[in-house]
């Protein structure tokens, strides 16, 4: 399995399992992606999978072409965001800033097929609401398929 290895502020060490968007068993020895933004807010850490993201697709495009892949491991794309809740109004792609003065705040990864690979939140100034929770998702939901999108668009040049 690929994964992204991300700290959070507690000092436990958290993987993202990136299950979805490539099968490993084409690719070649020793080859396993995975940076390390250990202190990072959710924003950056999320930005790293979505970098990720087209960094493998454009590296296994490379190494077809250099016939040294016989087919392209890649399933899907995977895409991630970070969402808070700040006075009561849901904000999408947090900086550190806004990440760590949000009363809620949660980091979504998903598949370019839409599929939850970790849904991870913490109401750190109090609880909140399946209402906020929804409101949370569709945000997430609506980043997701606009990153995909530019994943798409920079994968196929």
């Amino acid at each position: 399995m690929l994964r992204v290895a991300v700290g959070v502020a507690s000092g436990l060490r958290k993987r993202l399992a990136l299950r979805k968007p490539a099968d490993p068993r084409p690719v070649q020895r020793g080859a396993s992606p995975c940076p390390h933004p250990r202190q990072a807010d959710g924003g950056t850490r999320t930005a790293s999978i979505n970098g990720a993201c087209v960094a493998l697709s454009l590296a296994f495009k490379k190494l077809l072409k250099e016939g040294k892949l016989l087919k392209n491991p890649q399933v899907d794309t995977v895409s991630a965001i970070s969402v808070g809740i700040k006075d009561g109004q849901v904000l999408c792609d947090l900086d550190y800033l806004e990440d760590s003065s949000c009363e809620v705040d949660m980091n979504f990864v998903v598949t370019g097929k839409g599929e939850f690979i970790e849904v991870q939140g913490t109401g750190e100034k109090k609880g909140f609401s399946k209402q906020d929770l929804d409101r949370m998702i569709a945000t997430a939901e609506k980043a997701c398929g606009k990153i995909k999108e530019a994943q798409l668009s920079l994968i196929s040049k």
